[in-house]
């Protein structure tokens, strides 16, 4: 059962008895994980001290950190990006790749969380989307890295009434209603939200 003395990052009230709320989610996959989820691949160009580095098991893994050991060994380490870019545009343009495959969207990147020493330049990358595409989704990737995450359930009341004739007022998870799991930033539940996932509207 759930406390009504519980915060919310968003609650949006639909009656006196029914309620939408939005609680930050204690996810447990990593950004890269939550990327590749999404088609991306992300390998770390430099990071902050402390922050784990993100590698993948793709074919340019080993190109892209060769790259990076060389800018670092020549004490070039801010031509790292530069250089990346440089191959994956060398092998779109020469690779030999088969008439069905797409070529690569890349993108260099900076992750962000929120504080000064929380950061992430990073090499998105992708065959399975397109450069829009790729652009659009590491809105989400970044989002997730800030830990932007949230649960969006529906909750209905229950009402108690004490021997002294005082109502207390609890809410549970309406079973009726799926869960949904939300990445963006600053979300907020609008009445929009709520009657396109819910088809839910604010009691007249």
């Amino acid at each position: 059962m759930l406390k009504e003395s519980k915060e919310y990052e968003s609650v949006f009230t639909i009656s006196p008895s029914v309620r939408v709320v939005a609680e930050l989610h204690q996810w447990t996959a990593t950004t890269d994980n939550f990327a590749n989820g999404l088609g991306i691949h992300l390998t770390t160009i430099q990071c902050a001290r402390g922050m784990s580095a993100y590698t993948t098991d793709s074919e340019h893994e080993n190109a892209i950190q060769t790259i990076i050991g060389k800018c670092l060994y020549d004490g070039q380490f801010a031509k790292a990006s530069i250089m990346v870019s440089q191959y994956f545009d060398n092998y779109n343009k020469y690779a030999h790749r088969s008439p069905n495959d797409k070529p690569y969207a890349y993108l260099v990147y900076e992750l962000k969380g929120y504080s000064q020493g929380e950061w992430n330049q990073v090499v998105a990358y992708s065959n399975e989307l397109d450069q829009a595409e790729l652009e659009s989704s590491m809105k989400l990737v970044d989002a997730w890295y800030k830990g932007e995450v949230y649960l969006v359930n529906v909750q209905k009341a229950k009402v108690y009434t004490a021997d002294d004739g005082s109502q207390i007022t609890d809410w549970d998870y309406d079973d009726g209603y799926s869960c949904f799991e939300v990445v963006e930033q600053f979300f907020t539940l609008t009445a929009d939200y709520v009657y396109d996932t819910f088809g839910l509207e604010v009691a007249m």
